[in-house]
């Protein structure tokens, strides 16, 4: 946005410029800060070859964006408890929540998501959607041909790095 153009005057204009870039570069820098933070926990449920992921429904932000499932941390839990949960309310599917798969901030337009990855396994009960308008088990090598929402498109590169 803005750059440092070297100009030649006398030592008292250069620093009274140099405060100005300075205070440019700060207010630059932190207004990723300003952004509202919010804390995501995704599960990448794996099943041999493929891979589930889910659909927002039409009433969500980013409707219709594929994502792994998951939802926003409580503050009274870690991120493996936030995915069993999510998974749960969002899927009702019980799972074991293993690795963990990757750490992923991202700055949307209105705010920034720090969404952090676990690999998971499905141990009980049949997907039910209530939040969600949609899932696909797909195979991995597939991932990335899919529309996913930018945060999750990372999680996305590094499954397909570790099932290569």
């Amino acid at each position: 946005m803005f750059s440092k153009p070297y100009i030649d005057v006398d030592v008292g204009e250069q620093e009274q410029f140099k405060i100005i870039l300075d205070i440019a570069d700060t207010a630059e820098s932190i207004r990723g800060d300003r952004l509202k933070t919010i804390k995501v926990s995704a599960g990448v449920i794996i099943d041999k070859d493929k891979v589930l992921i889910t659909r927002r429904a039409s009433k969500e932000n980013f409707a219709g964006g594929w994502e792994f499932p998951g939802g926003k941390l409580e503050s009274c839990e870690t991120p493996q408890e936030c995915v069993a949960r999510e998974l749960k309310e969002e899927l009702n599917i019980d799972v074991a929540v293993g690795d963990f798969c990757t750490e992923v901030t991202h700055n949307y337009e209105a705010f920034s998501v720090n969404l952090i990855a676990y690999y998971c396994t499905m141990v009980k009960g049949e997907i039910s959607l209530s939040v969600l308008d949609g899932y696909k088990w797909i195979k991995i090598k597939d991932l990335l041909e899919y529309d996913l929402l930018p945060a999750d498109v990372p999680i996305a590169e590094k499954v397909v790095e570790d099932y290569k």
